[in-house]
């Protein structure tokens, strides 16, 4: 049995915009063909078409999304808001280990993208298996002017920018030790 990936998103938004996202309800899919590059680049068993699997969640807002996996407590989620740098993170360190599973996730993730500052940089996301090691990619994705892009040609940690995978496994090991710590509370 394979063990759950972690998910990790983060944005750079504006307080009163990430409150407008969180209000908002779901965002249907729009997917397009980098979405299609990415889907047929994973390996999967059972493999389906995409269209067959892409879904928004069915919740009333992003909101209610976020606080169903808060209130997970053995998804080990977070979300945290950085008021002094405007970067909002939301994390799910034992999410899924299906890629359908993870594509509500996505969708959630590409709905971000009109809110979020348009000239920030280094916005990202990862779902990969951050707490048992391993180094395979289920799904990389960056914000930039041009949108959401997936990227279909990482398959492995080793495939994303060192400097970006060191600052992504830095935060959420940061995440997981305040996660702990919360705990033994």
């Amino acid at each position: 049995m394979s063990e759950p990936a972690s998910f990790y998103v983060r944005v750079s938004i504006d307080k009163p915009q990430l409150d407008a996202f969180l209000q908002a309800a779901p965002s249907q899919p729009a997917p397009n063909g980098n979405w299609d590059a990415w889907w047929n680049s994973r390996a999967m068993y059972g493999a389906t078409a995409l269209a067959d699997e892409l879904r928004a969640w069915p919740m009333a807002t992003n909101g209610a999304i976020v606080d169903e996996w808060l209130g997970d407590k053995q998804s080990c989620s977070f979300s945290r808001y950085d008021e002094e740098n405007r970067v909002w993170e939301f994390g799910i360190i034992m999410c899924t280990d299906n890629y359908a599973e993870i594509l509500p996730l996505l969708v959630f993730c590409q709905s971000l993208q009109p809110y979020r500052n348009a000239s920030a940089q280094g916005d990202v996301g990862i779902v990969y298996p951050f707490f048992w090691g391993d180094d395979g990619v289920m799904a990389y994705f960056t914000y930039g002017r041009d949108g959401f892009e997936l990227a279909p040609q990482v398959g492995s940690t080793g495939d994303v920018p060192e400097e970006t995978m060191t600052r992504l496994a830095t935060r959420l090991e940061a995440m997981w030790n305040a996660l702990e710590a919360d705990g033994a509370d």
